[in-house]
């Protein structure tokens, strides 16, 4: 990287199941000894688990920022408020993940805004066309849907055919 440092560092992927997977390998003591030396200067982590496991993590350490899933579908049909309330109440920085929750939902409300014109930006999304703009397939935000309505979230295509293969 050429810097000596990182500015932000994010645990990636913090969900319910793996709360202890993070605290309680070793891992937060590393980072700690990285911060300690100046390597890292702010330690944060991406979540998309459950309040509880929210305030699980928030308990354990004092985290420089949070990424959670925050728009407004998950503040109003998921636990983003939740969220949201969680980390202001501990005075924990936020930054947004999915601010148009993935794309496909906040796309229409950019459809409804653009001018007649404008079918390249207009086609973004639609069933059985790629969303240029985003760089993602139909397929791949068929598999974003489907990964959303479960706790886990899906191996990437390498390592799930690596575990099919063992």
């Amino acid at each position: 990287m050429g810097t000596g440092h990182i500015d932000f560092y994010l645990l990636h992927g913090v969900t319910d199941r793996l709360v202890s997977d993070y605290l309680d390998n070793g891992a937060q003591e590393y980072f700690e000894e990285q911060r300690r030396r100046g390597t890292l200067r702010r330690l944060g982590f991406s979540f998309h688990g459950s309040p509880e496991a929210l305030r699980a993590m928030l308990d354990r350490r004092k985290w420089d920022f949070v990424q959670i899933q925050l728009n407004y579908y998950d503040w109003l049909f998921g636990t983003a408020r939740e969220q949201y309330e969680i980390l202001r109440e501990r005075s924990v920085p936020v930054m947004v993940m999915e601010p148009v929750h993935g794309g496909v939902r906040g796309l229409r409300i950019v459809h409804a805004a653009l001018p007649a014109g404008n079918r390249r930006a207009r086609d973004h999304g639609r069933d059985g066309e790629p969303c240029r703009g985003a760089g993602l397939g139909a397929r791949r935000l068929t598999r974003r849907r489907r990964a959303a309505s479960t706790s886990r979230p899906p191996l990437p295509p390498r390592a799930a055919r690596q575990r099919a293969r063992s």
